[in-house]
């Protein structure tokens, strides 16, 4: 299962969605401007009536921490004629 949070700057999560499928399927809802959205690693939701519940829980008990890596922008090759 994927679970994906909607969260601002600060961490603090906005909605959260998961997604029990097929790992080559993907999909995702469009954030509004100023909105992250990242991936959430380690959790166990449980199937059925009680994911819900869950994913509340995990929107009220969690936060985002700060994007630790960084990436570096290099200049393209120019085409050869």
């Amino acid at each position: 299962m994927k679970i994906h949070a909607h969260h601002g700057p600060t961490g603090k999560i906005h909605s959260v969605f998961a997604y029990d499928g097929p790992l080559e399927i993907r999909m995702m809802l469009t954030p509004k401007p100023g909105v992250m959205v990242s991936e959430l690693m380690g959790l166990n939701v449980p199937a059925g009536q009680g994911r819900v519940d869950a994913l509340r829980r995990i929107a009220q008990t969690h936060k985002v921490p700060p994007q630790v890596a960084t990436r570096n922008a290099t200049k393209k090759q120019a085409k050869k004629r």
